[in-house]
């Protein structure tokens, strides 16, 4: 009887156990155990998407789908998202597994990125996260009905793996989880846009003018030999002065290589009045005639873009609106007319920066900015660049106090001639490399072809499991990203 009282007891005492781990585990979660799929709904419904919602930071950003397949940004009027991006994000949180449970406590969110409200600096209640990252993205997928298919926070990768996994909670739960797959999240709102504009190489820029509003104008092009290895040339170099350097206008050349926009806003929204707008014309050796229309807003350049093709072919070089200005030694007669190969493809290419570009205007970058809107003064040596270490500082004096080098005049312009005054003091954007560092991306046959409608199936041929296209690695920046590595060993 004493031994049946006693395993009774056991049994008893067992049971009140396992009951006790099941509670404190929500549902029966037990810590470290795997669970299925991240968010069932989402697979389940994978091709009914048309909304992703993004929260970071305490802003909100929305993307819809039309019933094509392209995603806009309806905040941007309807301006054309990133699809690739996009359809990547929905497939990776469709195939995403909870791996392994982590903790219920929210004062340890914050190691794994997932504190939604950062704690105050100094508070003494909360432990110091080593490494946590700024705070969590949220992460919301709907159908057409609005149905929400899943919300999740997504927080930090796993350190110390080559495997794609992030830490995760979802929205309304207690416990965290890590989850599979490449759930990485731009936290800059312009890498979720098409921020593509123009693509033309260096060597494929024949000839440039830059038309300021007060008259001021500034003439480059090749030389006549059609040379892709030569510089551009100042066509209308003032008399008696020189370029800085051969190679000074390398900026110009490289100005719409690779040309990205870091914003968008509809063109009615920004002033762009004729006293205060820069005309800037681009020449291919192709035939793609590009203008650039631009403003200064504060510092931020905002500029429209429009394209045509030359029906004659490529222009010559030092050809177009520069022939009457050319030095006699510079004359483009019996030059080398270069045709385009494919005057379709030209005429093609014209056509979708025009149809891309029409009704909006862009924030460009600031370095990138400068070489559409170069001034001739920048170009040109000054007086007194060139200075003689050896001189004596108390020799013979100019008429403008500058020291004067043996065997020349006191102005090297003549007697008669005025001596320009200095160059304004050059500014750290215009101190920027002159060639374009980001890559050259040949936009190809495929930019002006409409893709097909996408259809969400989970099939690794679709979009691969690294997840989101990622930049390539000659030079670009690296985006933010609101997910980091966890430092710290993972909280248990």
């Amino acid at each position: 009887m004493k031994a049946k009282t006693l395993i009774l007891m056991l049994l008893g005492a067992g049971l009140l156990w396992a009951g006790t781990l099941y509670f404190q585990n929500g549902a029966g979660q037990t810590q470290g155990a795997s669970s299925g799929l991240l968010l069932p709904k989402l697979k389940a419904e994978v091709n009914d998407v048309r909304k992703v919602s993004l929260e970071v930071e305490g802003e909100t950003w929305t993307f819809e789908r039309s019933a094509d397949g392209n995603w806009t940004d309806p905040e941007r009027g309807d301006y054309p998202a990133d699809r690739k991006k996009l359809d990547s994000l929905v497939l990776a949180l469709a195939r995403s597994e909870r791996l392994e449970a982590k903790t219920k406590r929210p004062e340890l969110y914050a190691e794994l990125g997932l504190a939604e409200e950062p704690a105050p600096a100094g508070d003494p209640t909360t432990p110091p996260a080593t490494g946590a990252s700024p705070g969590p993205v949220k992460v919301q997928v709907f159908d057409g009905k609005d149905t929400s298919l899943g919300s999740v926070w997504i927080g930090k990768r796993r350190a110390g793996t080559t495997d794609e996994a992030y830490f995760t909670r979802i929205d309304g739960e207690p416990t965290c989880w890590l989850a599979s797959g490449n759930l990485r999240v731009e936290t800059k709102r312009a890498n979720w846009l098409d921020t593509s504009l123009v693509d033309v190489a260096a060597n494929d820029m024949l000839a440039v003018r830059i038309q300021h509003p007060d008259g001021e104008e500034v003439l480059l092009a090749r030389p006549k030999d059609g040379d892709a290895n030569q510089p551009l040339a100042i066509l209308n170099l003032p008399a008696g002065q020189e370029p800085q350097s051969e190679w000074v206008t390398a900026r110009f050349a490289s100005a719409l290589q690779a040309l990205r926009m870091e914003d968008v806003a509809p063109v009615d929204s920004i002033d762009f009045s004729p006293e205060s707008t820069v005309t800037s014309e681009f020449w291919t050796r192709e035939g793609l005639h590009v203008t650039v229309r631009s403003v200064d807003l504060a510092g931020k350049i905002y500029a429209t873009f429009a394209a045509d093709a030359n029906a004659e072919g490529a222009p010559k070089p030092y050809a177009g609106p520069v022939e009457d200005t050319l030095p006699k030694e510079l004359d483009p007669a019996g030059a080398t007319n270069e045709t385009p190969s494919d005057p379709a493809a030209v005429e093609a290419q014209a056509q979708a920066i025009t149809q891309k570009s029409k009704g909006w205007a862009y924030l460009l970058p600031s370095w990138k900015a400068t070489a559409l809107r170069g001034h001739m003064q920048e170009l040109l040596k000054q007086v007194g660049d060139e200075h003689d270490p050896f001189a004596d500082p108390g020799g013979p004096q100019g008429s403008q106090g500058a020291s004067v080098q043996p065997g020349l005049p006191e102005n090297p312009l003549g007697p008669d001639a005025t001596t320009p005054a200095p160059a304004p003091a050059t500014t750290s954007e215009e101190a920027q490399p002159a060639v374009d560092p980001q890559p050259t991306v040949n936009p190809g046959p495929e930019a002006t072809q409409e893709a097909p409608a996408p259809v969400f199936e989970i099939d690794p041929k679709a979009v691969q499991d690294k997840g989101p296209d990622q930049a390539p690695s000659a030079a670009p920046p690296k985006p933010e990203s609101a997910v980091q590595d966890a430092n710290t060993p993972e909280p248990k």
